[in-house]
């Protein structure tokens, strides 16, 4: 390995998503040729993590989804480069492309060490490594494993099993845990160089703006609050510096880029942080539009007001139940209260809002209650997005359908073992049957455009509004 002037190479893949996990109906398959592409952030971090622990490292990415190569394509684009390391993303939902991407990796280089992380290592890192595809894998936040893991290949050096690296031996499998960083600001910035911005211009981003590009930008991690749909890792909440965010901006600023969106969870963790960076911005004189998702009991007019004056244009948020006692079910820890006072005070200050709901919870016990969230959600001044539930590997539900016999425990694992194209998630049908929860979620789908085109309206008088009265109280 890297005897090519000590010149270490590393190729990070981002699999194709042509084979996605979708529900067996005709109508949730058109859907996925409408998503919307994003670059890869989370391999421009390890790029990045690998930057700073190699300096003569030399990495490339290969993005399938916004170059829409297949597997074969990008294992012979791979192989071209002679890398040392492959690393590969994984998605549950697109793990068929992912175990494809790294097999056609084995075969156009039968030497090359390949490495899978991803947010799926974190319920299946072991089921996945049972493939003899994949050499390494790594669970939970991965630049500094998978940067400790380059230079020890480099180096010739035993590789130390640390939490969350796993390595297949033969056909065992060893490690396990997950890695956590714990000061998010050490790894730097995404390494915004390694992608050109075109591949994620045009059709696919049209609702931001025809021809536009859109940086993505993650400012936490982790999670303090333990929905039971959620398959979050359970890793303490961090926060990256506000400093450190604007540094990120300013990197892409200089490019050209105006529009960012904020992809963790909880951006406004607290009002005073986006106080903060509302400030930090508007100090700087950054002409940007940004959005941002978070929690609905931590928004209120005035913080709303100034996140407009610095460049916010949208909030997303997930509502998910339609009452006290289902949001209380599933441990949002807000209320209906909240949830209206939040949405009103986005609205009227002239900010687009997208709310998420879920279909299919156990306390919606017949077609009544499904219909109530449905009618809730479009009386709300936002665009609300409809999901069935799925009891994902790891969350609390899973747990439950599990042990009441409504879902059998291996479904997944016996897809991560023997992928195939035409996987489809299981549906709990603890009160509904699957077609009448489908039937549910097309009578939603079908109300959207005369509610896209309300919402519209709505939003044009406020944010008109808001223009005459910028400092009303």
């Amino acid at each position: 390995m890297a005897a090519r002037d000590d010149i270490f190479k590393v190729v990070l893949i981002n699999p194709p998503r042509r084979h996605p996990v979708i529900f067996d109906h005709p109508g949730f398959g058109s859907a996925d040729s409408l998503l919307l592409v994003y670059p890869p952030v989370g391999l421009m971090y390890l790029a990045q993590a690998l930057r700073l622990k190699m300096p003569r490292v030399q990495v490339s990415l290969i993005d399938c989804v916004a170059e829409r190569l297949d597997e074969d394509q990008a294992a012979r684009r791979a192989a071209d480069m002679d890398p040392d390391v492959v690393g590969l993303s994984a998605l549950t939902h697109y793990f068929f492309d992912a175990w494809q991407t790294a097999r056609s990796v084995k075969r156009a280089k039968a030497d090359v060490v390949v490495v899978v992380g991803g947010p799926h290592m974190y319920a299946l890192g072991r089921e996945t490594m049972a493939h003899d595809c994949f050499d390494y894998g790594v669970a939970g936040e991965g630049e500094e494993v998978f940067a400790d893991l380059c230079q020890a290949l480099r180096d010739k050096v035993e590789v130390k099993l640390v939490p969350g690296l796993l390595r297949r031996v033969g056909d065992e499998v060893q490690g396990g845990g997950a890695a956590v960083v714990k000061d998010l600001d050490r790894i730097g910035v995404p390494a915004v160089d390694l992608h050109g911005f075109s591949p994620y211009m045009g059709m696919k981003g049209l609702r931001f703006g025809f021809g536009s590009f859109r940086a993505v930008i993650s400012t936490s991690r982790g999670c303090p609050f333990r929905c039971t749909f959620c398959q979050i890792d359970e890793a303490r909440y961090r926060l990256r510096s506000i400093p450190n965010i604007i540094e990120e901006i300013e990197l892409y600023t200089r490019q050209g880029v105006r529009d960012f969106f904020f992809c963790d969870h909880l951006f406004n963790i607290n009002k005073k942080r986006v106080i903060d960076f509302c400030e930090a911005v508007l100090a700087k004189e950054l002409d940007i539009k940004w959005s941002f998702q978070g929690r609905i009991d931590q928004i209120d007019g005035p913080m709303m007001r100034l996140a407009r004056k610095a460049g916010c244009y949208l909030f997303s948020v997930g509502i998910e139940d339609c009452t006290d006692a289902g949001l209380h079910a599933i441990k949002k820890h807000v209320t209906m209260r909240q949830i209206d006072d939040g949405l009103r005070a986005v609205m009227h200050n002239g900010i687009s809002c997208s709310t998420n709901w879920i279909i299919g919870f156990p306390q919606h016990q017949c077609a009544r209650d499904v219909e109530r969230l449905i009618d809730t959600a479009f009386g709300t001044p936002s665009v609300p997005n409809f999901q069935l539930l799925q009891c994902m590997p790891g969350t609390e539900l899973h747990r439950q359908a599990v042990a009441e016999g409504g879902l059998d425990p291996l479904y997944w694992t016996n897809y991560v073992r023997n992928p195939r194209a035409d996987f489809s998630p299981p549906i709990w049908e603890r009160h509904l049957t699957k077609n009448e929860l489908y039937a549910l979620y097309f009578q939603a789908v079908r109300r959207l455009p005369l509610k896209i085109c309300q919402n519209f309206i709505q939003l044009s008088f406020w944010r008109i509004w808001s223009a005459l009265s910028p400092d009303r109280s």
